[in-house]
């Protein structure tokens, strides 16, 4: 399979150092979360999956499974990546089949070819790894019509000082912080790249709605209110379109 030896600058928004990640520390991350998927994650999937073209898609960061649950019918293969195997495991049992494997360790995608998937999805992810131009790049190689992605909105990041090493560190795991405008500087530092959608999804509000008159009342509500009041919205929407390419 192909292997993109990408270069391990930091992203535009970011002077984190780039370093390769060891297998002994995907490892140490465990076992995926036993808390039900809150009403909002879900919305976020159903505003999500109209958006899927093609027969063929590969949820990066997979979690749960719950993205791959709802895809319509017309897909003919589903694949998602975890990062240790005991999260994929977990995924493809909550699954009931074997559609999830270990990738995307370092942001890179070692057992998928160059457009093989017709869509490839990738919600939460970014904000955790150190190196996203090489993860952007990687998305793009792997899709052959279309690239969605989610990352939080304007996140304020909140540090405290780790009891074992004594530095800062996040409480939620995420190293980078995105705005329509940072995830237009990442786009950019990829040639080619086709961004046609970058706009705030997931207000919260929406999630209130949806707790009370179901998800697809939800999502209706967050057209409204995720564009008339972004800087409520929780995520940021980002879609690459693909060319044919020869």
């Amino acid at each position: 399979m192909h292997t993109n030896h990408a270069d391990t600058q930091a992203g535009p928004d970011t002077g984190i150092r780039q370093r390769e990640l060891s297998a002994e520390h995907y490892d140490n991350m465990g076992a995926l979360s036993t808390e039900p998927t809150r009403t909002l994650d879900l919305l976020r999937y159903r505003l999500v999956m109209p958006l899927v073209r093609g027969r063929s898609v590969l949820d990066v960061g997979a979690y749960r499974g719950d993205f791959l649950k709802i895809l319509p019918q017309g897909i003919d293969e589903m694949w998602g990546t975890e990062i240790n195997q005991t999260r994929v495991a977990q995924s493809n049992e909550l699954l009931g089949r074997q559609v999830v494997r270990l990738d995307f360790r370092n942001a890179r995608l070692t057992t998928f070819d160059d457009d093989s998937v017709d869509t490839v999805t990738c919600m939460e992810v970014f904000e955790h790894l150190l190196d996203d131009r090489r993860a952007l790049r990687e998305l793009l190689r792997v899709a052959r019509q279309r690239v969605i992605i989610t990352v939080p909105f304007n996140e304020k990041i909140r540090y405290c000082l780790c009891v074992h090493c004594g530095r800062p560190t996040p409480h939620s795991g995420h190293v980078r912080s995105y705005t329509v405008d940072s995830f237009h500087s990442l786009a950019e530092t990829c040639p080619g790249a086709k961004l046609t959608q970058c706009r705030p999804l997931g207000h919260k509000w929406s999630g209130q709605v949806a707790k009370v008159l179901g998800v697809g009342a939800g999502t209706r509500a967050d057209r409204l209110l995720s564009g008339a009041y972004p800087r409520r919205s929780k995520w940021l929407l980002a879609l690459f379109d693909l060319e044919p390419r020869a």
